[in-house]
């Protein structure tokens, strides 16, 4: 890339300052011309910089007469010429060095013909300067031969200057696909031809028409046009209208301010749809078309949004397949919302309108909507992000709410939803404001996430409900209550998750699946499963605090690690093999976390303490003995300490079933890890296991002179039952704590 291009997009460059040459020539004089694509730039800022701290900028400029008739003043530093002196009988100009004379107010009328050598890299001159010019003999890489001054990239061929053609000549604009600024400057004519049809604004540098006859121009039905650019907006107009077609629209030149229309008529709504992202909008846009345009392409237009204005705030059409009605868009038979106008408050939609379409109402300032019965379904998001919207009568009709309908509402806070409604979207409310909302028999399916991020405090879900999806209730942080009728056959994954002030649920006998991590974060302690419940999966329960937990019979899979990390009891009628993954925790151990790193399995008349943490090359063969144990194949009852992780679980577990079970190998193992253990309750001031520690007798005198020494004042029983120990009291043998 040359530095050309380097500058191609470059704006609101400063325009130039005099600078004193040592040769006292007067090269550089302010202009409004200045090319702002000039590599020049850099060098003409570096000058300002020295010229504003108090410097002299150093410039050699010397003269050139490489031309019978011509002078060039060349400006060593930029490399450049950037005067010259031409004898009125010359008619042709070589350029073989850079040329920077836009800023120039000199008149070379009669030369036609530039010729532009190989060695150029760029020239910026005005049209005024040479007015004559007929013809550019290129025969350099970057500009190209013909009757203007075009430069070519490898992406754009860009019109740098028409020159000043006569007021009934013709501009062919073939090939050209961008204009630059003051291409256009003095030109008297108003006649172009082949203007690519497919020019955006960023094509079109500002001030490419600035001093042209297209600009000097009258307006006409408030706008002035260069084809199908507007270069200008009648100001006092109370109405615009766009000489825009089906085949083409209209596009703006950069500067133009649309917000000083009252109302603006266009035929295409791709004219307002691709504006500037710093242009304003008009007050009222109302589209006039005779052809069919699809829904979507309406849609678009309330929805326009600038960096200056939110939004559109009225809208109208004129159109044989649509009609509008009090700012509100629908197809002509009626049947269908289109969409509405963003400004408007209070909407109440006429009996007959079936549907709502997707983002009718995106974004716009409506407070108050009113539905007839006659509406049975809202698109997605065709009230959502509506900031000011407070009271929504959804009407008795409504079968099915699309997904975001109503999210980020945030001045919504409650809803009835009709006995009619069969269907709520996904995050149908998410993150509004709802905090009270009444669910009706008839739904019978309630989509991910529908009122997630909402603050609900109490619902209940009717029995026609088959299924909750996913995170249907997540991150509901003030739902404290839920009641279900008898149907709910399903709960999705994180369905309740994240939901801090839920500490108790009873599932409905219809419940047969509780999906993934369905209460994760929650802040559950009890919770009711009833008979009919068939499937568990991995991670249900993961994250709440429920401690004892009752699993009904017809439960026939548990997941991995489906059981809370919090549980110490599970109670089951019959054993189940899938309890062993159930209870499994595979995170890494942590013993300050708190959690239950044993459980309690009874079933009937049964029980056993189970490690949660096993190595995986030990889990099948727990698995096998904890089910033999269960299922009455094996009679004896093993010891499972054994295959715990790591040895604080191995000790704990080893005391339960040695006191449980009076299991022997438990007693030995102990015996061997008595030192350890013993320091570790001391640590922990665990005083009652301590003494159940020590009742074993399983400790040595001196073992128990170290434990008497580091338990202190402390621990008063342990140090009691020590002393006894030693025979340094007459405390009862029996002695408890």
């Amino acid at each position: 890339m040359n530095k050309r291009e380097l500058f191609n997009e470059e704006r609101e460059i400063p325009g130039r300052q005099k600078v004193v040459c040592r040769s006292n020539v007067p090269v550089l004089t302010p202009h409004a011309g200045l090319n702002p694509r000039s590599k020049h730039v850099l060098s003409l800022t570096a000058s300002l910089a020295e010229l504003r701290a108090g410097c002299e900028p150093e410039r050699q400029v010397i003269k050139a007469n490489s031309q019978n008739g011509v002078t060039m003043y060349i400006d060593k530093s930029l490399n450049a010429v950037v005067d010259m002196d031409v004898e009125d009988w010359v008619t042709e100009i070589e350029f073989n060095s850079d040329v920077e004379m836009s800023d120039s107010n000199k008149k070379f009328p009669n030369v036609e013909k530039l010729i532009i050598g190989p060695a150029v890299d760029e020239i910026n001159i005005n049209n005024e300067t040479f007015s004559g010019v007929k013809y550019v003999d290129s025969k350099n890489t970057h500009y190209v031969s013909g009757r203007y001054l075009v430069y070519a990239s490898s992406y754009r061929v860009i019109l740098e200057n028409v020159f000043s053609p006569d007021e009934n000549d013709v501009i062919d604009m073939s090939g050209i696909n961008k204009i630059a600024s003051y291409a256009f400057h003095g030109c008297k004519c108003t006649n172009l031809i082949n203007l690519k049809t497919t020019f955006t604004w960023p094509d079109i540098e500002e001030s490419a028409f600035a001093g042209s006859a297209f600009e000097a121009q009258t307006f006409v039905n408030g706008v002035k046009m260069v084809n199908y650019i507007v270069i200008d907006i009648d100001k006092d107009a109370d109405k615009v209208v766009l000489p825009d077609t089906m085949a083409q629209q209209a596009i703006f030149l950069q500067d133009i301010d649309l917000g000083v229309v009252k109302e603006m008529v266009i035929h295409n709504p791709n004219s307002i749809s691709n504006l500037q992202y710093n242009s304003n909008l008009p007050e009222k846009l109302t589209l006039e078309i005779d052809y069919y345009i699809r829904p979507e392409d309406i849609l678009m237009l309330p929805q326009t949004k600038t960096k200056k204005a939110k939004c559109i705030r009225k809208l109208s059409i004129k159109s044989p397949h649509y009609v509008e009605i009090d700012g509100i868009i629908y197809t002509k038979d009626m049947h269908r919302l289109i969409v509405g106008s963003a400004g408007l408050k209070h909407v109440e939609i006429p009996e007959g309108v079936e549907k709502i379409t997707d983002f009718a109402f995106y974004n716009s300032e409506i407070e108050s909507v009113k539905l007839p019965d006659s509406i049975k379904k809202i698109g997605d998001e065709a009230f959502s992000n509506c900031h000011n919207l407070k009271e929504v009568n959804l009407g008795n009709g409504v079968k099915q709410l699309g997904n975001y309908v109503f999210s980020w509402d945030e001045n919504l806070t409650k809803i009835e939803l009709p006995p009619s409604l069969q269907e709520v979207g996904a995050y149908s409310f998410y993150k509004s404001n709802i905090k009270s909302i009444t669910l009706n028999e008839g739904l019978s399916n309630i989509i991910q996430g529908a009122f997630a991020g909402t603050y609900i405090e109490k619902v209940y879900i009717p029995g026609s409900v088959k299924k909750i999806c996913d995170e249907a209730f997540s991150t509901c942080h003030n739902l404290k209550e839920i009641n279900f009728g008898d149907g709910v056959q399903q709960l999705g994954n994180y369905v309740f998750s994240w939901n801090e002030k839920l500490t108790k649920i009873e599932l409905p006998p219809s419940l047969q699946e509780v999906g993934g991590y369905a209460f994760y974060k929650s802040n559950i302690k009890s919770i009711t499963l009833n008979e009919g419940l068939s499937n568990i999966v991995q991670g249900a329960f993961v994250g709440t605090h429920i401690e004892k937990l009752y699993i009904p019979g017809s439960v026939k899979h548990i997941g991995k690690g489906a059981i809370s990390e919090n549980t110490k009891e599970i109670i089951m009628p019959v054993f189940l093999e899938d309890i062993l993954q159930g209870i499994r925790r595979t995170e890494k151990i942590n013993h300050f976390d708190h959690t239950s790193h044993i459980v309690r399995l009874q079933c009937g008349d049964k029980y056993a303490y189970l490690p949660r943490y096993v190595d995986i090359s030990k889990f099948a063969d727990l698995t096998k003995t904890v089910t033999d144990f269960f299922t009455d194949f094996c009679e004896e009852r093993p010891e499972l300490w054994k295959y715990a992780e790591d040895t604080i679980d191995k000790e704990d577990l080893a005391m339960l079933e040695y006191y449980d079970f009076n299991a022997k190998e438990a007693k030995e193992y102990l015996k061997r890890n008595a030192k350890i253990f013993a320091l570790r309750l001391i640590q922990n001031k665990d005083e009652e296991r301590l003494a159940k520690l020590l009742k074993m007798n399983i400790a040595s005198n001196q073992l128990l002179k170290l434990l008497l020494e580091e338990a202190g004042e402390t621990m008063p029983t342990a140090r009691a039952y020590i002393l006894e120990m030693l025979g340094n009291t007459k405390t009862n043998k029996s002695f408890s704590i």
